[in-house]
């Protein structure tokens, strides 16, 4: 155990002299202005003489609770302390809800502006959206610059939703839910508030933005989704300091536990069909000797990977707030609208439906006797689909056999082409690689490489050839791929057909080649990339699902396209046999696929 004392945020005299000697542009500060400095340096103590919430002082940690003051309650945080006053350049902070962690970030930017104002420096804080973020800046901001400490030292003419001008340097308040809102400005502290549901090219954009400052300061805080994403991922891979507490009794420093660390005294007070827990049924004691344990003055932090990382973190939960009851966490767990909602707003935990996850068994556990195909064979029905990537872009190929069967037969990655002199050479290949399947589709996405679907349509035809788009913002969970023979594009719900395939393979409905090799390895790997999880419409606050990917998911999204293709051609054998005297496209298709001729690629790309 590595307990954080307050002793390890402290400042020397030679740091007091040093912000002095900057502030005031002087080599030898009066004792005045040292005064001046003392209570700036620690943000804590700045922002309990400058800083207000909600109308009412600031306030940390809170004595003789004794009285059961519930304001009291409310008021005693003790652990954002050490949060605040560090100042280390990366911070992450996995959290529930209610903490009062945004009220934390924008009090540090505060902080930071105004006592480095002598340097002009730059804040960035985000929100997910734009309205959040007017709300915020309406409601918790404004307010506090209209009198006070702050009024002093705002720039009433420089004053916008989302610019504030402190002395010599800006808060600038943006949405993370594009990188183009990140562009146009040098900053020095980045603020990502709610990080796990941002756009990562915001990140990206933001952090570009950061690079050239001296200071470089990170803080990312939100509550969690899934296990091993965003927040929880950044947290892992931190020092991982951890809120515990030491029980009176046995002497055990544990950090609170939803199994371990509530006991249920009264039964009887348990109304199930009414959804209700009446007060004093359950009591928050120790894991080691069952005692009551008491939250209100035992806590501290312990950096349980001291030697981890270049970044702090720390993991707090509604378990931590006094003002919580293990009968209000019960009734919490039962009125919750779902295992994860609870999970991640209320414990501060990530959580994962398995029924949305991918497993590697899911691939694993359905693969034939039969090897990787390279060639149509005796296929009856072949459909391909692409996802063009800015590296590599990624094939999938299905065929589907005389009984019925959905084999996965190939899967293929290239090159993306890099220079004039390789122009196209990436899509060569790939057309390459489909003539050998003669496929009576093929669904690539045109989000990337646009101009490569009209190449692919002029060699195969437009009766084959169907560019994807894509509608991934906001699912209509419209499972139907609707088709556009005139203009040959598909339209797809990403959210709806990436559940229908991942459902597709659980089920054993693809069957896969035998040997796992590199390929087939990669391609589990993108699967278990793509993230399925519940989340809040920012509009409706109604609990929808949402889908995002922790990495690379390529073939995972070209094997998609590809079972869209095939469903098109199943469909169409479907109408074959309901109304037998009409002559079906596919029909007309495999003829005219069979029948064409190997093509000439060095005359068609004028290449030699």
């Amino acid at each position: 155990m590595v307990k954080l004392e307050e002793a390890d945020i402290d400042f020397s005299g030679a740091d007091i002299v040093k912000v002095a000697k900057d502030m005031f542009k002087t080599d030898k500060p009066t004792v005045e202005q040292i005064q001046y400095v003392i209570p700036m340096l620690r943000p804590t103590n700045y922002l309990l003489e400058h800083h207000t919430v909600k109308g009412h002082p600031v306030t940390y940690s809170i004595p003789n609770y004794g009285n059961h003051n519930q304001m009291k309650y409310f008021s005693h945080r003790p652990w954002q302390r050490a949060v605040l006053n560090d100042q280390y350049q990366s911070k992450v902070i996995i959290k529930s809800r209610q903490l009062g962690f945004s009220e934390v970030g924008i009090s540090e930017a505060l902080w930071f502006c105004d006592t480095h104002s002598y340097d002009s420096v730059n804040a960035l804080y985000t929100f997910p959206t734009n309205k959040q973020m007017k709300d915020f800046v309406k409601s918790r901001i404004n307010p506090e610059f209209q009198a006070g400490y702050y009024a002093g030292i705002i720039d009433k003419y420089n004053d916008s939703l989302d610019q504030k001008s402190i002395r010599n340097s800006r808060i600038l308040f943006r949405s993370s839910s594009k990188g183009s809102s990140m562009e146009g400005v040098d900053i020095d502290l980045l603020s990502l508030d709610e990080y796990d549901r941002l756009n990562p090219t915001a990140e990206i954009s933001a952090l570009e933005s950061l690079s050239s400052s001296k200071y470089g300061l990170v803080r990312r805080w939100s509550t969690p989704t899934i296990p091993d994403y965003g927040i929880h991922k950044l947290y892992k891979e931190s020092d991982q300091r951890k809120w515990v507490y030491r029980c009176p009794h046995c002497g055990l420093v544990q950090q609170m536990n939803y199994e371990k660390n509530i006991k249920l005294i009264n039964p009887d007070g348990i109304d199930l069909i009414g959804r209700v827990i009446q007060d004093g049924t359950y009591q928050f004691v120790c894991q080691k000797c069952g005692k009551p344990l008491d939250r209100w003055y035992s806590g501290f932090w312990d950096i349980t990977a001291p030697k981890a990382g270049r970044t702090h973190g720390y993991a707090i939960s509604q378990m931590d707030a006094v003002w919580v009851t293990p009968d209000s966490l019960k009734q919490k767990e039962l009125q919750a609208p779902n295992k994860q909602f609870f999970y991640n707003y209320t414990l501060g935990m990530p959580y994962e439906d398995s029924t949305n996850r991918f497993y590697q068994n899911d691939v694993l556990d359905h693969r034939d006797d039969r090897p990787r195909v390279e060639t149509r064979g005796d296929y009856r029905l072949i459909s391909a689909g692409i996802d063009w990537g800015e590296h590599y872009h990624h094939l999938v190929v299905l065929g589907m056999t005389t009984s019925g069967r959905v084999d996965l037969l190939t899967l293929k990655r290239f090159e993306r082409s890099q220079g004039v002199e390789h122009l196209e050479e990436d899509l060569q290949k790939i057309i390459l690689e489909l003539d050998k399947f003669r496929p009576n589709i093929i669904i690539p996405d045109i989000g990337f490489n646009g101009n490569y679907v009209d190449k692919l349509t002029q060699h195969f035809g437009k009766q084959v050839v169907y560019g994807c788009i894509v509608k991934s913002a906001k699912s209509s969970g419209d499972p139907i791929a609707h088709f556009n023979e005139t203009s040959s594009r598909v339209t797809i719900d990403k959210l709806t057909q990436n559940v229908m395939m991942m459902a597709d393979m659980k089920r054993g409905d693809i069957h896969f080649y035998k040997n796992v090799d590199q390929d087939l390895k990669l391609f589990i790997s993108h699967w278990m990339n793509v993230v399925i999880r519940t989340d809040e419409d920012e509009d409706t606050q109604e609990l929808v699902k949402v889908i995002k990917r922790k990495g690379d998911d390529h073939f995972a999204q070209s094997s998609v396209y590809a079972k869209v293709g095939m469903n098109k051609l199943i469909d169409v054998l479907r109408e074959e046999r309901e109304t037998p005297s009409i002559v079906t496209a596919l029909d007309s298709d495999v003829g005219a696929v069979l029948n064409q001729e190997p093509t000439d690629l060095a005359s068609e790309f004028d290449i030699m």
